[in-house]
């Protein structure tokens, strides 16, 4: 603990309860977004989940350092998600490389606009993206 306690920048002690609390808070978020995440796609698999994780420990993060409480929110729910399916995507054998470069200005124009181009999707890895956002 005392080198996280170092790169906290946070008093060492034998027992640091701000250090535990901080552990706690992030096994509480994990644990939730795991069964939420099984919730919104039963076919989601644990790596992909652990994937979606670390996006969300990384957001933790920046919580901690914004000397806010550690929580799932709605949108670290959804910006979390979006990554095992845009990033496995576009990573994907399966999808053809027209398909992929398809996928940016579609994905913008959802963002942007709320349009679903739905002739466009391929798979239902673009389709579970776009119900996340």
């Amino acid at each position: 603990f005392q080198l996280c306690d170092e790169m906290l920048n946070v008093p060492h002690t034998e027992q640091n309860n701000y250090l535990i609390e901080m552990c706690e808070q992030f096994g509480r978020m994990t644990r939730d977004f795991i069964a939420r995440g099984k919730l919104y796609d039963s076919s989601i698999d644990m790596d992909e989940l652990f994937q979606a994780a670390r996006i969300l420990w990384f957001l933790g993060i920046f919580e901690i350092i914004l000397n806010e409480n550690m929580q799932l929110t709605d949108s670290t729910f959804g910006y979390s998600l979006l990554y095992p399916y845009t990033d496995n995507f576009i990573g994907s054998n399966d999808a053809t490389k027209e398909c992929k470069q398809d996928f940016g200005p579609i994905f913008f124009r959802r963002l942007v606009y709320g349009e679903e181009h739905a002739a466009l999707l391929e798979s239902l890895i673009l389709a579970n993206s776009f119900q996340i956002v």
